[in-house]
């Protein structure tokens, strides 16, 4: 598998990032600030299929689907 992007094939762009935090109450802040982006995701990334946050105790992970690559770089 390559690491250079321009080898990659045209498609959905899967993001998934896993977040820890200091403190559960650190990662209740958090979980709610990106899920308050989500209000927002239709009309400033209209590529934007999915957008996730599930938190458990001090670790937060957000999961994102993209139509492409160009919907990704918004």
């Amino acid at each position: 598998m390559s690491q250079d992007p321009s080898q990659l094939e045209a498609g959905k762009v899967i993001l998934c990032a896993r977040l820890e935090t200091i403190s559960k109450d650190a990662a209740d802040e958090l979980a709610e600030a990106l899920l308050a982006l989500k209000r927002e995701l239709p009309e400033k990334e209209p590529g934007c299929l999915t957008y996730r946050v599930c938190q458990f105790e001090n670790k937060v992970l957000v999961f994102e689907e993209y139509a492409d690559q160009e919907a990704f770089d918004l």
